[in-house]
């Protein structure tokens, strides 16, 4: 059993952009451009919640806050928030792969 932590995963695409190593800053600090045609108001909603959930951390230590989807913390790391349409508590759905490498890297 390891630490309490809270663990996501960021399943929003943004359409044009799609999905990329890191895509998910200018949504946790909140810094969509205002002209930007990339994205809609779907986007700037999730960059709401997001950057809630940091600053509520950042200021705490925990990222929950009055208004916001409840996020868990996981000790075994199977539990995560899933952000995309819907933001829930979700199983990892790459565990199998996480094993598979915890093997090959001997931490198993």
């Amino acid at each position: 059993v390891g630490a309490p932590v809270w663990e996501y995963f960021f399943a929003t695409t943004n359409g044009r952009l799609s999905a990329w190593h890191s895509g998910e800053e200018v949504y946790c600090y909140n810094n969509i451009p205002a002209d930007s045609k990339l994205y809609d108001e779907k986007d700037r909603q999730l960059a709401d919640l997001f950057s809630d959930y940091f600053v509520n951390f950042i200021r705490t230590g925990d990222p929950n806050g009055d208004g916001l989807p409840d996020w868990e913390q996981s000790t075994d790391g199977t539990k995560l928030l899933y952000l995309g349409e819907r933001q829930e508590m979700h199983t990892d759905p790459y565990l199998p792969i996480d094993e598979i490498l915890d093997r090959m890297q001997g931490w198993e």
